[in-house]
């Protein structure tokens, strides 16, 4: 069973939700950015604000914690937003 979220998340939905005329944007990728955060302070963000922090990976510029398979989204719905300094969201309508 999933916690309650935490205040960011409900926000972060609640933005979604009043966005989106058809179906809501879901999160499917946090992204943090090097060298702001390491991978652990990425995945402790991540916890804090009641996101998946199991999936982890790693490139060049930032740290990706995967929330949800991209082949559960609409193709083309996906769009990037800050969530804080240093920390993005991957967001795209489910199927």
């Amino acid at each position: 069973m999933r916690k309650s979220l935490s205040n960011t998340a409900i926000t972060v939905e609640l933005q979604l939700a009043a966005e989106a005329k058809r179906k809501p944007l879901k999160v499917q990728t946090l992204i943090f950015r090097r060298p702001l955060f390491t991978r652990k302070s990425a995945v402790a963000w991540a916890r804090t604000h009641d996101f998946r922090s199991n999936d982890v990976d790693e490139t060049e510029s930032s740290y990706r914690l995967r929330q949800r398979d991209p082949s559960r989204f609409v193709p083309g719905s996906f769009r990037t937003i800050r969530l804080s300094k240093g920390v993005q969201a991957t967001l795209g309508r489910l199927r």
